[in-house]
């Protein structure tokens, strides 16, 4: 259920959830269903136009994860592997006056908490990431392209990203500076 405020170039949602799913774990060599999750939460997003050169684009999400059935009794009421209480985000694009085609952006992320177990005795820390880009347009010979340049996680933040259920864990990426050009014919 959610509401959502629509102000023209400027909006807001606010969103309460609840999600069921089955769970399942490794039992040996044989991954099997084993009980149930249940996810609740709040999502709030805030995003548009703050003035004619300046955008924003933000969200958080505050869950509540258990699991509600499981043949393990000491692990009904832990939270599910992989599932953090809290993730944030929000990215902010600036077009400066004096070069109306440009198009400066900064973003940032952040994700809670991570259980690496389904008895909640290992986890993954918080982490956060900042990138910054920048866009150019142009008009070649009647064709618009577009020129990106984007550098992901600019302090080089080690980190994992995420652990999904067999307890795999994901790396977060290193500095990264990607370079695109696309055209609309």
């Amino acid at each position: 259920m959610g509401v959502k405020l629509d102000r023209g170039g400027l909006g807001a949602t606010l969103d309460a959830f609840q999600i069921t799913k089955p769970s399942a774990e490794l039992d040996g060599s044989v991954y099997r269903r084993s009980g149930e999750q249940r996810n609740r939460g709040i999502e709030a997003m805030v995003f548009g136009r703050l003035s004619d050169r300046l955008r924003l684009m933000s969200g958080l999400m505050l869950m509540d994860a258990e699991y509600t059935r499981s043949e393990d009794t000491a692990q009904k009421g832990n939270t599910p592997i992989g599932v953090p209480d809290f993730q944030a985000n929000m990215t902010v694009e600036w077009d400066p006056a004096p070069l109306p085609d440009l198009t400066l952006s900064a973003s940032v992320t952040h994700t809670g908490e991570q259980y690496l177990d389904s008895s909640n005795d290992r986890e993954l820390p918080s982490w956060t990431t900042w990138d910054v880009g920048a866009r150019y347009r142009a008009d070649l010979a009647g064709t618009p392209v577009t020129v990106r340049f984007t550098v992901q996680n600019v302090g080089d933040r080690a980190y994992w990203a995420s652990v999904n259920s067999w307890s795999m864990l994901t790396v977060g990426a290193p500095r990264t500076a990607v370079l695109s050009v696309s055209a609309d014919f």
